[in-house]
């Protein structure tokens, strides 16, 4: 536990609907509360799916940015790598949806990933670390 902004994303109802029609995952994937809080020391972002024990630790300035480009439309699910804190890697899936009230809201999945071997070799043409 730590960082600062903690804030917990609860699952979506069993009757929510993915506001997109291109949705690729079912809002049903998410059924566990996602918590997540910033860690300015680490400069990182944090996701933690408590009871699946998953954590998807994403670059700070690179989850701002994304964010911030896809919060006006949310028309189709985002997904973010980082790091599961192990020496793994981590996805966060963002999937936007309609609740029972009309209202727009985001579900969250945290899940391991693997990352395949034309992603490492992007990764080290661009000297990402």
């Amino acid at each position: 536990m730590g960082g600062s902004n903690q804030t917990t994303c609860p699952p979506a109802s069993s009757t929510a609907r993915p506001k997109s029609k291109s949705s690729k995952t079912p809002i049903g994937a998410a059924s566990n509360p996602i918590r997540s809080h910033e860690v300015p020391a680490r400069g990182e972002v944090d996701f933690h799916d408590d009871q699946a024990g998953l954590k998807c630790a994403v670059d700070s300035a690179a989850f701002f940015d994304a964010y911030n480009k896809w919060r006006p439309r949310m028309t189709d699910e985002m997904i973010l790598a980082g790091n599961d804190g192990s020496g793994g890697h981590a996805t966060v899936t963002f999937l936007p949806y309609v609740d029972d009230g009309g209202d727009v809201q985001v579900s969250m999945v945290v899940a391991k990933a693997q990352m395949g071997k034309t992603v490492l070799d992007l990764d080290q043409l661009a000297h990402f670390t």
